[in-house]
């Protein structure tokens, strides 16, 4: 690898880390009883567990498949990363963590075969997806094939970092429904409709006229989306 070629920094950032995770490798792991551990400790452990994460990549382009992993070749029906959105928001604080961690994973994005572009997804990556699965909340993410939280550059990683944190002492506290009604009062309509599918799922029409009063208001195309969700509420 040339030291001044396009690859250079990545190569020797990943070496940096490399280095460690081998020499980390050479101290004996403890074993685990998880049933003794608290949600939090149960977090910790499974977020520890991730830079051995291979996950697969569905299509090219395409995206990285967190929940999936190939273990010695075969699939992982119960990766670290299931365990973390299953725990859901007991396992926020270990994954906030999780953003700056830049521990190199196993798991390589890629364009296409042909072409020689490759992300190394990180430990932080890895975070950010499961947080936004577990909060339901955009945090930075873009409509772009392959975006993850390594995609953006410093200055916005770093508010997206911060805006995270502050969600999360906003909303800790609460509970899933009275996180879902903050949603209405966001400027992004693709939130109103996150959570009007969340209260329709549970058949919950106190969702109907925060979405009522979002439709005057709204470009013509989420008009549409409003009101088609509005209509599956019933009468």
């Amino acid at each position: 690898m040339s030291p001044k070629g396009e690859f250079a920094a990545q190569s020797t950032d990943l070496v940096n880390h490399l280095e460690k995770l081998v020499a980390n490798k050479k101290k004996p792991e403890n074993v685990v009883d998880e049933s003794k551990l608290s949600d939090a400790e149960k977090a910790e452990l499974y977020v520890s567990r991730i830079k051995d994460l291979r996950c697969p990549q569905m299509a090219q382009p395409g995206f990285i498949m967190p929940y999936m992993a190939i273990v010695d070749g075969k699939p992982n029906q119960n990766p670290p990363t299931l365990r973390l959105k299953e725990l859901g928001m007991s396992a926020v604080p270990a994954l906030i963590e999780a953003l700056e961690d830049d521990t190199p994973t196993r798991t390589v994005y890629h364009w296409r075969d042909f072409h020689r572009s490759r992300m190394v997804w990180r430990v932080s990556d890895f975070g950010w997806n499961i947080l936004r699965e577990i909060t339901k909340k955009e945090f930075g993410y873009r409509r772009v094939v392959g975006f993850t939280l390594g995609s953006m550059k410093p200055g916005e990683k770093g508010r997206v970092i911060e805006a995270i944190k502050q969600w999360y002492a906003a909303n800790k506290d609460l509970s899933p429904d009275d996180r879902m009604f903050g949603f209405f009062s966001s400027r992004k309509p693709d939130d109103w409709i996150t959570a009007g599918k969340f209260f329709l799922k549970k058949k919950d029409k106190r969702a109907v006229q925060p979405l009522i009063e979002k439709i005057p208001p709204a470009r013509s195309f989420t008009k549409g989306d409003l009101c088609e969700l509005v209509a599956k509420f019933g009468d």
